[in-house]
């Protein structure tokens, strides 16, 4: 005769209690990691054509190049270098709503 024992069910309780748990902890660690990096605020002030920023991309060489609507710029993680119709006449217009 066979014997069929039933396998450990996790209960739906534990299940609840976990997730309420991973919740609550989730916060914290976020508040943790938060600490190790260090955060800057780029805008027109420091050589942003435009505080409104529509796409950014990293090329392989390292610079950011960040689409705005007033041209797009490259970053060197120190300045930014500005490229509009009035520098670059290959540019039809300023507006930059995507990069590749």
């Amino acid at each position: 005769m066979a014997c069929f024992t039933r396998s450990p069910m996790i209960s739906r309780a534990k299940i609840i209690k976990f997730f309420f748990l991973l919740a609550w902890l989730s916060p914290l660690s976020r508040a943790v990691a938060a600490g190790d990096y260090l955060v800057d605020v780029w805008t027109s002030e420091n050589g942003l054509p435009d505080s409104s920023v529509t796409a950014v991309a990293q090329t392989p060489d390292g610079y950011l190049w960040v689409g705005t609507y007033n041209g797009v710029a490259r970053f060197d993680g120190v300045r930014f270098v500005t490229f509009d119709p009035a520098n670059t006449p290959e540019l039809g217009h300023a507006r930059v709503r995507k990069l590749f």
